[in-house]
């Protein structure tokens, strides 16, 4: 029905506000809990970012603490490697080489021994010193036999003066490189020699190890230090093998310590010198100081050309590449060299410039052109020759030792029995005295009493005479005789240890060698000569005194005749007081 007074529609309109006021009432609750939600994410979303922040900077301090243990990880592995190269270097065993252990002993105990027991030879510290410098040089090559006939070159220079970057600039691969700008004071000698990559060092006590390369870095750029240890006092030496980039097969090089121009250590320099007298050629390498060579530089290359006058010698004027650079380079240059020759006395066999920075086939041509006399490369090329005199050299020094021994001992056999002869022209003399009653003899007989040896003797033994002074003359005798047969024994046993020092060293060339001499043909016999000689210049006989007595004799020859009886009576007793008062200050 038609609604009339709108009663359904009102009724409706109340609905729909009620309904409208409860969905009100829900939005407001809705929008209550949406802010209440948004306000809760915001909250949410700025705590995020805060654990994202601080998340970040957790996994950056994680990140820094990794790459800190990461550091201390290979530290400490370093470290291990470091400590177990120096544990491995300390416990090698000895390289056992039966002849040059032979002649160690040989050296050791049975030189020693005997030359404790000889007091002939005068200079015997340079004795014991050469033998020394044989033993050095036999137990570098007992420890590689590629060495026993190679030429030694040793590179030498003031400290930083371009050695061992010079020798890099010689290997081909440039996989191995040589310790540079080492402190002399740290400096391990280094020999280079062509072939297959191989380093080894050997320790003092003459071990051998092999070091890797992540160790022989460290000697390679300077970081030696990081050993907290001197190595040189552990490791006496290093063989370095490589590929050379010129055909070099019969030498090889010594990388010596530099010589510190600020270091009075004379340790150092003493093992510089023996790096270089052990070698066969010498490159010296200096830069220059104001258009010519260091004083200091100077100064030890002359004592080396000094030093062995027979040892090849060449100069290389290393840092070269400023000093062709510019107008009229290449020309001073030159004229700097010729200067530098003629300050030598033009005893070196040339000088060069050289440049590191460049490998040795590829330095520049303003470089390479200017030497004087031959090029450097020359000079190792003429010296790239088996060594086949370092087996007689060596033997050579061996030789020169004891020979110098036999000549002390042959002169202390001459003196000897020349005290033994004047000893029994003593005891003819005093027989001829007796026999005689010329009053001149018997005035030289009561000096030859009183001379002060004697009289000394006379008052300690209470008696003194005729008989005394023959059974004197006669204990004498009997104690040069003795001391006769002991240089005598003294010489036989020089040459016997001479042959044993000289076989070891063959049996380390691999063969043998013999003794054909007879030790006794290198005694020397003096009686026979020296009575003929003192016999006749001092002995008095007693057909000279009948002469002297005779009435045939004119003034003139009976004056002629006392000046030389006077005379030789005269020598007479300063042989006996000299022969007799040896004997006494021994007793």
């Amino acid at each position: 029905m038609f609604d009339l007074f709108g009663i359904r529609s009102k009724k409706k309109i109340k609905e729909l506000d009620n309904q409208l006021s409860e969905l009100k009432s829900k939005y407001d609750e809705v929008s209550n809990k949406l802010n209440i939600t948004t306000n809760n994410l915001k909250d949410s979303e700025k705590a995020l970012k805060t654990s994202k922040k601080l998340l970040e900077e957790c996994k950056l301090d994680l990140e820094d603490e990794q790459e800190e243990n990461r550091k201390k990880t290979e530290l400490l592995n370093k470290n291990e490697e470091k400590f177990s190269f120096i544990a491995n270097v300390l416990n090698a065993e000895p390289v056992q080489n039966p002849a040059f252990q032979k002649y160690k002993e040989l050296f050791h105990k049975d030189y020693m021994d005997y030359a404790n027991n000889n007091d002939a030879l005068a200079s015997e510290a340079n004795a014991v010193l050469k033998l020394q410098q044989v033993e050095k040089q036999l137990e570098l090559l007992s420890h590689d036999s590629a060495l026993l006939n190679k030429n030694i070159i040793a590179l030498a220079g003031l400290f930083s003066s371009g050695k061992s970057s010079f020798m890099n600039s010689l290997l081909k691969t440039g996989e191995i490189v040589l310790p540079i700008s080492m402190e002399p004071t740290t400096a391990i000698a280094s020999y280079v020699m062509n072939g297959n990559k191989k380093i080894e060092g050997f320790s003092e006590n003459g071990g051998r190890i092999e070091i890797a390369n992540n160790i022989f870095s460290f000697f390679c750029h300077g970081n030696i230090e990081e050993f907290k240890f001197n190595m040189k006092k552990i490791i006496n030496h290093i063989v370095l093998k490589d590929e050379f980039l010129i055909s070099l097969d019969n030498c090889c090089f010594i990388d010596t310590p530099g010589f510190d121009a600020g270091n009075d250590n004379q340790i150092d320099s003493d093992t510089a010198f023996e790096a270089i007298d052990s070698s066969n050629a010498v490159l010296w390498f200096a830069t220059l100081k104001n258009g010519t060579l260091n004083p200091n530089s100077k100064k030890i290359l002359s004592e080396i050309l000094n030093r062995n006058q027979n040892q090849k010698v060449y100069v290389v004027l290393n840092k070269a590449d400023l000093l062709v650079s510019g107008d009229n380079g290449v020309e001073n240059a030159k004229k700097i060299m010729e200067s530098i020759s003629n300050l030598l006395n033009k005893k070196v066999e040339g000088i060069s410039l050289y440049s590191s920075n460049f490998k040795i086939n590829e330095q520049p041509e303003a470089i390479s052109q200017c030497y004087t006399k031959k090029s450097i490369e020359q000079f190792i090329l003429e010296n790239n020759i088996v060594n086949s005199d370092k087996e007689s050299v060596i033997m050579n020094s061996i030789d020169q030792v004891f020979n110098s021994y036999i000549n002390a001992d042959n002169q202390k056999i001459y003196n000897l029995e020349q005290q033994l002869v004047m000893i029994d022209i003593l005891n003819n003399s005093v027989q001829t005295i007796n026999d005689s009653k010329d009053a001149q003899l018997s005035s030289i007989k009561n000096k030859l009493l009183l001379s002060k040896q004697l009289k000394k003797y006379a008052n300690a033994t209470n008696e003194f005479n005729d008989d005394s002074i023959l059974e004197l003359s006669s204990t004498i005798r009997d104690g040069l005789l003795h001391d006769i047969q002991k240089y005598k024994s003294d010489i036989v046993l020089a040459h016997d240890l001479c042959f044993r020092m000289k076989e070891s060293v063959a049996e380390l060339f691999n063969h043998t060698i013999i003794d054909d001499t007879d030790p006794n043909s290198l005694i020397k016999e003096f009686i026979p000569d020296l009575s003929k000689e003192l016999q006749k210049k001092y002995s008095l006989t007693k057909n000279e005194i009948m002469e002297k007595s005779s009435e045939k004799e004119t003034a003139e020859v009976k004056k002629i005749k006392k000046q030389n009886t006077n005379k030789k009576n005269k020598n007479i007793e300063d042989i006996a007081v000299a022969s007799l008062s040896t004997f006494l200050r021994k007793r």
